[in-house]
């Protein structure tokens, strides 16, 4: 087996327990411990377009967060590929390009401007796995 090949195994195995780990960290018991729950709206499984609010960011373990639930931080995808960032009252934080596609990894990939994340999306809920392995929580608030 050649070298390249062994390593991308080892990254998608660790990928792997960083997605199950963020995702069983995430399950209903724990939205109750948010400050400020936000309510949730179904959409498709895979499908990344709508608003997004952040609600937190823990690490790989699943154990340490922080609650950004409160913050009202929303990150709207759009079908023209423009993704809008608001903080607080609908300030305008920022806006990107971004990319959401399926690569021969066997994760999805979310792409902001050039920066590359893993992404996992599910009726109500998204999982980002950062560049720090942290995992970023999202509830879809409006599809």
């Amino acid at each position: 087996m050649k070298t390249g090949t062994f390593f991308r195994m080892k990254m998608m195995l660790l990928l792997s327990i960083i997605l199950t780990e963020c995702h069983d960290s995430a399950n209903d018991d724990s939205r109750e411990e948010l400050k400020c729950p936000p309510i949730g709206v179904d959409g498709t499984d895979g499908n990344i377009l709508g608003i997004w609010q952040l609600v937190c960011i823990k690490d790989w373990t699943g154990d340490e967060g922080i609650d950004y639930s409160c913050d009202n931080i929303t990150y709207y995808f759009q079908a023209d590929s423009i993704l809008s960032i608001r903080k607080h009252a609908g300030n305008l934080y920022g806006t990107y390009t971004y990319r959401y596609f399926y690569p021969r990894n066997g994760f999805y990939n979310l792409q902001i401007d050039a920066y590359r994340l893993i992404c996992r999306v599910e009726k109500d809920i998204m999982f980002i796995i950062d560049g720090n392995n942290a995992c970023e929580i999202y509830i879809r608030v409006e599809n």
